[in-house]
């Protein structure tokens, strides 16, 4: 009985190349699983080579949707109310770093590094973005600890403990549980202050992107750090 075998994407996995491993697809890569084709016709090899394809460039595709908010947001940069700067500047990161990441899956064909880097400048952006919403006013120790502990906690698991060739899953995990606390906190402020106009608010709207999307991304990481996937 003739047979093939042909790599398909797990739903989950290609989560985890969305956000972090955009490779073309292959065999070798753990982002993929293999499915038996019995009795092989071209028309079967052709759709699997083509699924794969379409999974990379896809991702791609949705990869670069950061694209269209970053040159609005440079287009109407003197017009942005400063308070909004971090997040602006967080948006741009984020464009650089799938820049880099199509760049570097070609040439080293893993993209770790650029992404640990992005993590650490996304904690600590959005950190700094909190403070432009006064949110750390009662707690002006509670900001500068964590514009030090977010760097320390990298620099000991991604350097000291750890490569910046692999990913820095305990400080994805870390950043994006307090990223997530702290969106929280200023929901609450926000809904202590003005009850009324909050879905025209953008504050109110970028912390809860910022909930949904963190959390996801904890249960993401911690899924494949435990094999629950």
């Amino acid at each position: 009985m003739d047979a093939i075998l042909c790599p398909l994407p797990q739903p989950m996995k290609a989560i985890r190349i969305a956000a972090r491993k955009m490779t073309l697809p292959d065999l070798s890569k753990p982002g993929y699983v293999v499915r038996l084709l019995v009795r092989p016709t071209k028309k079967k090899i052709l759709s699997c080579l083509i699924f794969g394809l379409m999974s990379y460039y896809l991702v791609t595709a949705f990869s670069f949707s950061i694209l269209l908010p970053a040159v609005i947001g440079g287009i109407r940069f003197s017009k942005i109310n400063p308070a909004y700067y971090p997040f602006l500047f967080f948006i741009w990161a984020g464009l650089l770093n799938e820049i880099a990441t199509i760049y570097l899956v070609k040439q080293i064909k893993s993209n770790a590094v650029n992404n640990n880097l992005f993590y650490l400048i996304e904690s600590l952006l959005i950190t700094v973005q909190f403070k432009k919403w006064r949110l750390f006013d009662r707690s002006p120790v509670l900001y500068k600890t964590l514009l030090i502990f977010f760097p320390v906690f990298w620099v000991g698991e991604t350097l000291l403990l750890g490569s910046l060739y692999n990913f820095s899953s305990y400080f994805i995990i870390l950043h994006s549980f307090l990223i997530t606390l702290l969106s929280i906190s200023m929901i609450n402020r926000l809904l202590a202050r003005e009850r009324k106009g909050l879905r025209k608010n953008a504050t109110f709207l970028i912390s809860l992107g910022w909930i949904v999307f963190f959390t996801y991304a904890i249960l993401v990481e911690i899924s494949y750090m435990y094999g629950t996937h």
